[in-house]
């Protein structure tokens, strides 16, 4: 899959990935995108989908409260059930990361975030879900340089 990701970009000039996501193929091309992704940078793509669940979406229900962006109380009130951290997410990735790619995974976090550690936006993210962030900060510990 590199060969050909690579190929593509040496051939047009533009990243494969970019062009499928213009081509707007919808279902399909949100599988390409992501297989692509993973094949190029599987930690990148793991510590990408952990930072919007963690900080892009919640961030955008705040926008639309903060700016009134939606008025109506129907509409605001799918964009609340919509806009939430998807704990599921966050934790199915985390405890299935391989140990290899944990400590690049962390690393690509910290550059996408700003430099905020994966561990304080977990626990800030999972402080009234005790239950989950002790197993998770003990996977991401697990991994840590002695």
């Amino acid at each position: 899959m590199g060969a050909v990701v690579n190929g593509y970009h040496e051939k047009y000039g533009r990243p494969l990935e970019k062009d499928l996501t213009l081509a707007n193929y919808g279902h399909v091309e949100h599988a390409l995108v992501t297989k692509i992704k993973c094949a190029v940078n599987r930690p990148g793509y793991h510590a990408e989908v952990v930072f919007h669940n963690l900080k892009v979406v919640p961030n955008r229900a705040k926008l639309h409260k903060a700016f009134g962006a939606m008025r109506d109380a129907n509409i605001q009130g799918m964009i609340d059930a919509d806009h939430h951290i998807d704990y599921e997410t966050i934790v199915m990735v985390i405890t299935t990361v391989a140990e290899g790619d944990m400590m690049m995974m962390k690393e690509e976090y910290r550059r996408k975030s700003g430099g905020f550690t994966l561990e304080n936006d977990i626990s800030e993210a999972f402080a009234d879900r005790q239950d989950c962030l002790h197993l998770i900060l003990m996977i991401l510990n697990s991994n840590a340089p002695n």
